[in-house]
């Protein structure tokens, strides 16, 4: 289960944001104070567009990859200091933005994101 202090102490506010995006493909949890990625975020069927941006993520799981047709991923202004080498496993990624983290490198694999076709990386170490 999700912690309480998502979405300002209110986990129905998820739980309605999910149900919107299984029939939207748009999950915004932008702004959430989000520490860690919810669980239920990588059962969204049909998730094209995921925009975790200006949060407290430290890291991503690597079940993230299970999101098969994400073709947009926004983790702008968050802490992280690494991203799974999972995330290379998403073979419809267009774009991925993780501007103003602690970033010091990529998964080597990044080159086999033949889709990805913008990558936004300013303001990393």
């Amino acid at each position: 289960p999700d912690p309480p202090s998502i979405m300002g102490n209110s986990p129905t506010k998820l739980s309605q944001r999910l149900e919107r995006a299984e029939k939207t493909g748009v999950l915004a949890l932008r702004d959430c104070g989000l520490e860690k990625v919810p669980d239920r975020v990588v059962s969204v069927a049909g998730l094209r567009v995921l925009d975790m941006s200006h949060n407290k993520l430290t890291s991503l799981p690597s079940s993230l990859s299970r999101l098969e047709g994400l073709k947009d991923l926004s983790l702008d202004a968050n802490k992280l200091a690494s991203l799974p080498a999972q995330i290379c496993m998403l073979p419809r990624l267009e774009t991925l933005s993780a501007p103003s983290n602690d970033l010091t490198s990529l998964p080597g694999a990044i080159g086999s994101l033949v889709k990805l076709r913008k990558l936004v990386l300013t303001g990393n170490r």
